[in-house]
C-alpha cells in the first residue's frame, strides 16, 4: 500500500539529510585544519620564553632576541601570483642567526608555518617584506642538533613586541558545519523512528512466517525479461578499490612531501574533502544502485511487474505498478540531465530510470503510450 504523503515527505527529509551530511563531510577536513590552526596558536600563546644559553636539545622553543646577518637583508621575500590569490612568500631558504646577549643560534627557514610581515611593514605591490640585520624578532620553532650544534626550525616568526594574535577563524569552520552535520544526523534519525514506528503499526497482530514461505511463484502468463544491472559485481568494486588506493597515496604523499604554511592548510582541507565524497558517497551510490534493480521485469495488460531473486528484496521492494495507478509517466529535469520518472495518482513518484535499464524504459513507455492512445480512442486495454 502507498502513503502519498508519508512517501513524498520521507524522501524530501531523507535527501536534504544526505545533502546535509553530504556537505558536512566535504568541509569536514577544514573543520579539522580550523581546530588544529586555533589549538597551535593558542599552544604558542601560552608557551614560556626561553633564553638562548637555556635551550633544550629538543623540543618546541619560544625565543626573542637580535637578527644576526652576514648581509644586510636577513630574510626576503618574492611575489607569488597564482590563480587562487597572490601575496608575498618568504624565501624560505634563507637562514640567519638570532642573539639575546648571552648566546647566538641559527635559525632555519625552511619549515616556516607563518611569518608575519614586520611592524614597520605595510603590504604594496612594489616593495616586498624584509627582515634585516639587527631587527629584533620573537620566533617559535623546533629544536633540533645539527653536528652538534642547537638548530632552530622556524615555526613562527614576529617583530618582538607584536602579540600573537588569538585565531579565532579558526573556529569559525566548526560553527559552520557541525549544525549541519547533526542536523542531518538528526533528520536522519527522525525518519529511520518514523519509519520503524509505522512498521510496527502495520504488522501489530501479525503472526510471524518464514520469509520462504511468503514468496510467490512468478506468474506463468508473464514474459519475464532480464533486467541488466547498474553495474557488474566487478564495476561495483573496482572504481571503490581504485578510488580508495588513489586517494590514500595521494593523500600520503602530500602529508610526506608537502610542507604546508598556515594559509595552505585550509586549501589542503578543501582538497581532501573531495577525497573523502568520493571514497564515501561513490561506494554508498552504487550500494543503493544494486539493491533497487530488479533482476527480471514483465509487462502485462494491467501494469509492469518486477522480480528479485533476493527474498528479502522481493517482499520489500515494489513489485507492481498498475497502468491505471499512473498520473504521468516520463522524463523530467534534474539539473543539466533528465531523469524518468512514474508520478502515481496518489502523489507517489517512482524513480524507473534506477529500477530499469535505457532500453527496458523505452519498451515500457511504448507500452504506456499505446495504452494511453486506446484510452483516448475509446478503446479497451
Amino acid at each position: 500500500m502507498d502513503h502519498a504523503k508519508e512517501a513524498t515527505l520521507g524522501t524530501q527529509v531523507r535527501m536534504m539529510a544526505i545533502v546535509l551530511l553530504t556537505i558536512s563531510l566535504f568541509f569536514f577536513p577544514v573543520v579539522i585544519a580550523g581546530l588544529y590552526d586555533y589549538s597551535l596558536n593558542e599552544y604558542w600563546r601560552s608557551l614560556p620564553a626561553t633564553s638562548l644559553d637555556a635551550l633544550p636539545g629538543s623540543g618546541t622553543v619560544k625565543v626573542a632576541g637580535e637578527i644576526n646577518s652576514s648581509s644586510n637583508v636577513a630574510l626576503g621575500a618574492h611575489y607569488v601570483t597564482t590563480d587562487v590569490k597572490d601575496e608575498w612568500a618568504w624565501d624560505c631558504t634563507d637562514f640567519f642567526f638570532i642573539t639575546d646577549g648571552n648566546a647566538s643560534v641559527k635559525v632555519v627557514c625552511t619549515e616556516y608555518f607563518e611569518i608575519k610581515y614586520p611592524a614597520n611593514y605595510s603590504f604594496s605591490y612594489r616593495k616586498a617584506p624584509e627582515y634585516l640585520r639587527l631587527d629584533k624578532v620573537l620566533i617559535i620553532g623546533e629544536v633540533q642538533m645539527d653536528s652538534g650544534q642547537k638548530v632552530i626550525h622556524l615555526k613562527y616568526m614576529s617583530s618582538d613586541g607584536a602579540p600573537i594574535e588569538r585565531r579565532t577563524i579558526g573556529l569559525v569552520p566548526a560553527m559552520l558545519v557541525f549544525p549541519p552535520f547533526f542536523a542531518g544526523i538528526a533528520w536522519g534519525r527522525w525518519i529511520l523512528v518514523k519509519r520503524d514506528r509505522q512498521h510496527e503499526k502495520q504488522i501489530k497482530g501479525a503472526v510471524p512466517r518464514d520469509i520462504s514461505t511468503e514468496i510467490a511463484l512468478m506468474g506463468p502468463s508473464l514474459k519475464w525479461i532480464s533486467n541488466p544491472p547498474g553495474w557488474s559485481q566487478k564495476m561495483k568494486y573496482a572504481p571503490t578499490i581504485a578510488l580508495v588506493a588513489i586517494s590514500i597515496s595521494i593523500t600520503a604523499a602530500i602529508l610526506v612531501l608537502v610542507h604546508f604554511h598556515r594559509g595552505d592548510i585550509y586549501w589542503a582541507g578543501l582538497f581532501i574533502g573531495l577525497i573523502l565524497i568520493f571514497l564515501v558517497v561513490m561506494p554508498i551510490g552504487l550500494w543503493y544502485d544494486r539493491t533497487t534493480r530488479s533482476s527480471k521485469f514483465a509487462v502485462s495488460k494491467k501494469g509492469i511487474h518486477f522480480w528479485y531473486d533476493d527474498p528479502e528484496f522481493l517482499l520489500l521492494e515494489a513489485r507492481y505498478i498498475g497502468w491505471d495507478e499512473i498520473e504521468t509517466f516520463g522524463e523530467v529535469s534534474i539539473g543539466d540531465g533528465k531523469a524518468w520518472m512514474i508520478v502515481k495518482k496518489n502523489g507517489v513518484k517512482i524513480w524507473i530510470g534506477t529500477m530499469l535499464d535505457e532500453k527496458s524504459i523505452m519498451q515500457v513507455h511504448g507500452r504506456w503510450n499505446d495504452i494511453r492512445k486506446r484510452e483516448r480512442n475509446g478503446s479497451p486495454k
